[in-house]
């Protein structure tokens, strides 16, 4: 009997806790329910929606609405404040009712906070920070977002877009929405183009391999793909031996490697890149040669001589074998001019690739490069004149990107 004594009393406890817990959630929702009424009776005397415009009355109820943890009432409250209607103009209270709205994933409060952190106004200027939320505030299909995060990123630099992605992609992950899809990367609109070249990508984080003339010393590099434009961060560069590893944000399909060392004399290659592409257009080109020399000029090692043509723009490129695993790097053309002696001819189709195996240690020297990498390739040898099958150029061209290069 005592048993169930003590069962039946745990049972009415449990009842009593549900039944208080039901009654919590309902006065919750009351207070909300109310909350509501407020944010949307004080928009109507805010903008003389069916009754006068009465900005006290609006900052009145805005204020209610706001205190009650209302998003609408909390972001109309910041309009109040910025704009001085129905109390006097703060811009520091601006951003803090901005802010908690904005928190609450409301698209309107996070594109007030983005302008205000863009202007400086009430809260020290956030060019990242700005174009962080504007990029939130499109993700449900806010229009005035789009406007500002493409106006906003058309100013900023790839290391800038990058850090505010990451950052957008950090507050979805808390927010419980990691799913949501950030907008496409906006193109800079007034940057100085420096340079452009090729690159591809050795893992499926989204690293790539280029060449480092191709980088040069500037950080504001974008990768084209026919996924669309991505900033890269620069993570190496090796002017030495002329070789820089990049990575964005998107991912890739990175190629397979090859060993450089077991290149022979004669044997076919080809690589996919974008030459001239001003001229030439944004898809990639294919071209293929032999491998002319096992040596680069002077004899210098670590380099590969190929018939392979290329073009400005090929630089930083694949180079690949039959199988279409990559064993070089595209990187340089012997010209007439200044590597011309005189009275000698114009060299034709001499050009050159960086040793896969040179470009190890650089990519070794980055966690997770090798472990997401698309890993060295283990084809058969093929005919020194076997042509690359179709099935190899694929792969290589889908691993390939456009580097574009501004002036900070």
């Amino acid at each position: 009997m005592r048993t169930n004594i003590v069962s039946s009393g745990l049972k009415s406890r449990v009842f009593l806790a549900a039944v208080l817990a039901v009654m919590t959630l309902g006065a919750l929702a009351a207070v909300a329910e109310s909350a509501t009424e407020l944010a949307a009776q004080a928009r109507r005397y805010f903008l003389g929606d069916g009754v006068p415009k009465d900005p006290q009355q609006a900052f009145s109820l805005y204020r209610q609405a706001a205190e009650l943890g209302n998003a609408e009432g909390q972001n109309g409250l910041g309009a109040c404040y910025a704009a001085g209607m129905g109390t006097k103009q703060n811009d520091r209270e601006a951003v803090r009712w901005f802010s908690l709205a904005a928190e609450q994933g409301l698209d309107k409060a996070q594109l007030n906070l983005a302008k205000a952190l863009w202007d400086g106004a009430g809260v020290k200027r956030d060019r990242v920070g700005a174009l962080t939320w504007a990029m939130l505030a499109t993700l449900d299909g806010y229009e005035p977002a789009r406007v500002a995060y493409e106006k906003f990123s058309a100013e900023l630099t790839a290391v800038e877009v990058v850090t505010a992605r990451v950052a957008a992609r950090e507050w979805l992950a808390k927010s419980g929405t990691p799913h949501k899809q950030l907008p496409r990367p906006v193109m800079p609109a007034n940057n100085r183009l420096l340079s452009t070249g090729t690159g591809f990508f050795v893992s499926r984080a989204g690293h790539l391999l280029t060449c480092a003339h191709v980088v040069g010393r500037s950080r504001n590099v974008w990768i084209h793909t026919s996924d669309g434009l991505q900033p890269a961060l620069v993570l190496r560069l090796d002017a030495e031996l002329d070789l820089a590893l990049l990575q964005v944000d998107g991912g890739g399909t990175p190629v397979a490697l090859g060993d450089s060392a077991t290149v022979e004399l004669g044997q076919r290659v080809f690589t996919v890149g974008f030459p001239n592409s001003d001229i030439q257009g944004l898809n990639p080109k294919f071209t293929s040669g032999d491998v002319s020399a096992l040596t680069g000029p002077r004899d210098a090692s670590g380099l590969f001589q190929i018939s392979v043509p290329v073009q400005p723009g090929n630089s930083g490129g694949p180079l690949a074998d039959q199988h279409g695993n990559v064993i070089g790097i595209v990187n340089a053309k012997l010209s007439a001019g200044p590597l011309t002696v005189r009275g000698r001819p114009a060299p034709e189709n001499v050009n050159y690739a960086i040793q896969i195996n040179q470009a190890m240690a650089l990519l070794e020297s980055v966690p997770g490069v090798g472990k997401s990498g698309g890993g060295r390739g283990r084809g058969k040898a093929a005919a020194a004149d076997s042509a690359p099958a179709r099935a190899a150029i694929a792969r290589v061209e889908h691993s390939v990107g456009l580097v574009v290069v501004f002036a900070e």
